[in-house]
């Protein structure tokens, strides 16, 4: 009986305290504590909130590890964001082959190729 009730407590744990996060696991952006999404780079004092006019997902939905990139040494190199991005990009400005992610929380500049991605529909 304690083994059932353990097993139910996880279910319901893993359904509606992590539903959110299982749901969006993205390097980029997170759910803002306010609703809505954020830069995962959020701290005690501000969210970095993002529109949904910013949001833009991948092309293929069979590919939703779209490489992303950075430059080093001028050229566009595929960074290591294993956290992924499943599908969902927050797109700060593009230009005719390359598209700058939004994300404030360092130095580092991260691209996708324009190709990749599509306007999210709402």
């Amino acid at each position: 009986m304690k083994i059932l009730t353990l097993i139910l407590a996880i279910i319901w744990m893993a359904i509606f305290r992590g539903c959110k996060d299982l749901l969006l696991t993205n390097h980029f952006i997170t759910y803002g504590n306010g609703g809505g999404y954020a830069s995962t780079c959020e701290t005690l004092f501000s969210d970095y909130p993002i529109g949904v006019e910013k949001l833009y997902e991948l092309k293929s939905r069979n590919d939703l590890k779209a490489p992303i990139y950075i430059i080093k040494d001028g050229n566009f190199t595929i960074a290591d964001v294993r956290k992924g991005i499943f599908g969902v990009v927050p797109i700060e400005s593009c230009g005719d082959k390359w598209c700058k992610i939004y994300y404030p929380c360092s130095e580092t500049e991260y691209f996708i190729k324009k190709g990749d991605i599509v306007k999210r529909d709402y």
